[in-house]
């Protein structure tokens, strides 16, 4: 039986996240990743202030007597807003330590 790509068709087991592999004494299961640990605070800071550059761009675009639309200096406000609350929020949680390393 064929499915509609004209490729054999294959049985819903078959197609299991796994790809098929499971462990055995022969192959040892693969290690799970760890999370990776980057600084988070930095992170969030380049992401202000890249909305912020977004936003003087406008700016000088705007008194240069370029038309922009309106909703791009809110929309530079939002990533803003929202960068400083992801800020606040990684201090709050605690989920990054002294260094700015998430944890």
């Amino acid at each position: 039986m064929r499915n509609t790509l004209g490729h054999p068709a294959r049985s819903h087991a078959v197609l299991s996240y796994d790809r098929g592999v499971s462990p055995s004494p022969d192959r040892p299961a693969p290690k799970e990743l760890a999370p990776a640990r980057v600084n988070a605070k930095a992170l969030v800071l380049v992401g202000i202030g890249g909305w912020l550059a977004a936003l003087v761009v406008l700016g000088v675009l705007h008194l240069t007597g370029s038309v922009i639309d309106g909703r791009w200096p809110l929309i530079c406000v939002a990533g803003l807003l929202l960068g400083w609350v992801g800020f606040w929020w990684l201090h709050r949680v605690h989920l990054i330590n002294d260094e700015g390393i998430s944890e």
